[in-house]
């Protein structure tokens, strides 16, 4: 059972890594409207990544990646 539970929290781990990508990913394609809105996405890329760093190192499963694209 516990393995079930294991595999469950891997999957999870492996879908929450794939949602930062693709929100740090969207947020890289777009361009600032201005300076307070370059702030904003800067902001917003750093603390995602900070979330993503956080998030692959806690994830057991070796078939994860941290790539970004920019």
């Amino acid at each position: 059972m516990a393995s079930k539970t294991e595999i469950a929290k891997s999957r999870l781990g492996i879908q929450e890594e794939r949602a930062l990508q693709s929100m740090l990913n969207e947020l890289y394609a777009i361009e600032p409207r201005d300076e307070e809105h370059g702030a904003f996405l800067r902001s917003r890329r750093s603390s995602l990544l900070e979330r993503l760093g956080a998030s692959t190192t806690t994830n057991a499963s070796g078939s994860t990646s941290s790539e970004v694209s920019s």
